[in-house]
């Protein structure tokens, strides 16, 4: 039994940290490093949750779309070639395969359980049962069947279809060419670019209730959009990964790199368009006019120099997200100083010297 468990932590959850380790910092490094007084932010924000159903039935939103990105994960790792050996688990009895497959998930959700104990603590503190039965129902019953569905997957069966099913809209319109890994994620990657939008727009819905500054100041707001960055970048590899494999001729098309620049630029802003409106929900609170030309730059200069990064060397998933951790935490500190559109626009400007410094030599390496 150790040596299944041993074996399980290592391929399946192990690597599912290191995968999502910058998403996990960054986060923590939010939600702890960026409040004044953090224990009292939290006691704060979980008081809130506990007194406000609204306000709990959104927070349970976030741990179902953090609990998808789980789903999403372990299936993807089951059914992976390299991954076949763990079939073998199928010639255990049932309730032994279950067992082990609750254990995975208890340990990849592990940072809601934790922090959905210390809720569950604190509103059996302050009398309010019922958002403490709530909050202890949700969890167990959605580790439960988080891993009934890894166990319906582990011996290839079918169990209600987990991915989303969301409605074919086709846009019958002429396309420009530069747009056409945008009707990829919009044909193809429905489950990413729903969840995507869903946490960025939430995020940054929460944000404008739930936040209101006793003072004219931009940067809470910049520091948020730095998270909303953050979820599209998974995006940003998808896209590069289609153009490497489907659209590798449009290099020897007779276009400067100026154009090519600011297709991909034009691409980035209509994948934020959703977010870019949705800020002016802020707007004479958080934010003053002159202010929302840097508010668009910047999420777009970031997108923007996370693709040409992918240019630079063969970088896979795991590097490119210890990339894009490393970028959004220097932002983070640097944006404390408010520079203003001057960083934004210095952002561009790097992401086009390098574009034009390596788009005709990178050449994708396949092992």
């Amino acid at each position: 039994m150790r040596i299944v468990i041993s074996i399980l932590q290592k391929v399946l959850v192990n690597h599912f940290y290191k995968v999502n380790a910058g998403l996990f910092l960054f986060g923590f490094f939010v939600l702890f490093g960026l409040p004044y007084q953090p224990l009292s932010f939290h006691l704060s924000l979980i008081t809130g949750i506990i007194q406000s159903g609204e306000f709990l039935a959104v927070v349970m939103l976030m741990w179902l779309l953090y609990n998808v990105k789980c789903v999403d994960y372990i299936l993807k790792q089951l059914r992976l070639p390299s991954q076949l050996f763990l079939f073998s688990l199928n010639s255990l009895s049932n309730k032994k395969i279950y067992l082990y497959m609750l254990y995975v998930q208890v340990q990849v959700y592990m940072p809601i359980i934790i922090y959905a104990g210390v809720i569950a603590f604190m509103a059996a503190k302050k009398h309010a049962y019922a958002s403490m039965i709530l909050v202890i129902l949700f969890n167990i019953v959605t580790v439960a069947v988080t891993a009934f569905i890894y166990f319906i997957s582990l011996q290839k069966k079918t169990f209600l279809n987990v991915t989303f099913w969301l409605p074919d809209i086709h846009l019958n319109f002429k396309k420009p060419f530069f747009l056409i890994p945008l009707y990829h994620i919009w044909y193809d990657r429905k489950q990413m670019l729903f969840i995507s939008k869903l946490f960025s727009l939430g995020f940054l819905y929460g944000f404008f209730n739930l936040y209101e500054p006793d003072h004219y100041d931009i940067r809470p707001l910049q520091l948020c959009l730095l998270l909303v960055v953050a979820s599209q970048t998974a995006m940003v590899f998808q896209i590069k990964e289609f153009e490497e494999e489907y659209l590798s001729f449009y290099r020897n098309l007779p276009l400067k790199t100026t154009v090519r620049f600011a297709g991909i630029a034009v691409m980035y802003v209509l994948l934020l368009l959703p977010e870019f409106i949705l800020l002016w929900k802020g707007y004479g609170v958080h934010f003053l006019l002159a202010d929302y030309p840097q508010l668009i730059l910047l999420p777009m200069a970031l997108l923007c120099i996370f693709h040409v990064t992918l240019y630079l060397d063969n970088i896979n998933m795991d590097q490119f997200m210890r990339i894009v951790f490393g970028a959004l935490a220097t932002c983070f500190f640097i944006l404390l100083y408010n520079p203003g559109v001057v960083f934004a626009a210095c952002i561009l400007i790097l992401a086009f010297v390098l574009y034009h410094s390596y788009y005709y030599d990178y050449e994708k390496k396949y092992n």
